[in-house]
C-alpha cells in the first residue's frame, strides 16, 4: 500500500514506465537526459515489470481518495480518467469525511450537509462508475487501530 503524494506528481511518477520503455524502444543513442542510454536499457525488464504490476488488477488497487466537495471530486475523475488512459482500471473511491449533521435544527450544520449531498449527486460521470466506500466524518482522532475500528463503527 501506497500513500502518493499529490494528483499531478503522482500521475507523472505512475506514467514513467511506460514513458522509459517508448522511450528505450526508440532510441539507441548513448545518452539522454534521464541517463546513459546503457545504463536505462538495462533497467528496461523493471520498468516492463513495473508497468505490468501496475495494470495487473490481481496485484494492484487504486483507491482514489476524495471529499464529497465538487473541486476535490472533479480532481479525483481526473485522475480517474487519466490512470484508465495508462492502463490502470482496477480503481475504487474513497470518499472521506463525508458530514451528516447530528442536529437538524442546526441551520448551518443542515446547510453545510446539504452542500455535500449536492457534491455526491453531482458526481462526474467517471467516479460513478467506481466501487464506492463512504467514510463519514467523525469527531475523533484516527491514530490507531482502536480508532480506526472506531472510525468505520456504524455506533
Amino acid at each position: 500500500m501506497f500513500d502518493t503524494a499529490p494528483t499531478g506528481h503522482t500521475l507523472r511518477l505512475l506514467s514513467l514506465p511506460q514513458a522509459w520503455s517508448g522511450f528505450l524502444a526508440g532510441n539507441d543513442r548513448g545518452a539522454s537526459c534521464l541517463g546513459p542510454h546503457s545504463g536505462l536499457k538495462m533497467q528496461e525488464e523493471r520498468f516492463k515489470a513495473a508497468l505490468a504490476a501496475l495494470t495487473d488488477p490481481a496485484q494492484t488497487t487504486v483507491i482514489l481518495v476524495t471529499r464529497a466537495d465538487k473541486g476535490a471530486m472533479a480532481e479525483a475523475a481526473r485522475s480517474c480518467e487519466e490512470l484508465n488512459a495508462l492502463g490502470l482500471h482496477n480503481q475504487r473511491l474513497a470518499i472521506n469525511g463525508v458530514f451528516h449533521a447530528g442536529d437538524r435544527s442546526d441551520a448551518v450544520a443542515v446547510a453545510i450537509e446539504a452542500l455535500g449531498q449536492q457534491a455526491l449527486k453531482d458526481m462526474p460521470t467517471s467516479l460513478q462508475a467506481l466501487p464506492q466506500d463512504m467514510i463519514p466524518l467523525r469527531a475523533i482522532d484516527t491514530v490507531g487501530l482502536p480508532a480506526l475500528r472506531a472510525l468505520l463503527s456504524t455506533e
